[in-house]
């Protein structure tokens, strides 16, 4: 086998077990948000987005594995390390979790100004701040309206 089938390999055994943790809490998120929509007769069909999304972000942690900031406090206590490594993959999540909605906002408007000034409009701060200080909020109720809130405000759901 050559050496860039040995390296896909590697990075694919890398990946399943990331990718495993992260189809099930994506996939349970959405779960407990779509019982929650379904009282309020929102449907939700959300699961390949769940999967695409974990899928997505494995990849990103494996990608930030390999950049030399992981390894600041790789010297100091196994709680420096993991702790920054925490908050590493937070920031880099917010930061992948704000382009795909700054994506969505561009493709509408054409502009990148406009969709980003859009997107900062559409996000309830009170809801986004208390729900992700939390630590348990969902992907969208961490950044936008709800489907209500858009349908009324003349946007659509992102």
């Amino acid at each position: 086998m050559s050496n860039v089938g040995i390296a896909i390999k590697r990075e694919l055994f890398e990946m399943v077990p990331i990718l495993i943790f992260f189809i099930a809490a994506f996939n349970l998120l959405v779960l407990t948000e779509s019982l929650i929509l379904r009282q309020y007769g929102i449907r939700v069909e959300a699961a390949i987005s769940a999967t695409i999304g974990a899928l997505i972000i494995a990849r990103v942690v494996l990608i930030t594995d390999h950049a030399a900031i992981t390894r600041r406090f790789q010297h100091r206590s196994l709680l420096h390390n993991v702790l920054w490594r925490a908050a590493l993959y937070f920031v880099v999540s917010i930061a992948i979790r704000y382009a795909e909605h700054l994506i969505h906002f561009w493709r509408k408007t054409g502009s990148r100004a406009e969709a980003n000034s859009r997107l900062l409009k559409s996000v309830v701060w009170r809801h986004a701040l208390s729900a992700c200080r939390s630590g348990f909020s969902s992907s969208s109720s961490c950044s936008t309206r709800s489907a209500s809130s858009h349908a009324s405000s003349g946007a659509t759901a992102s």
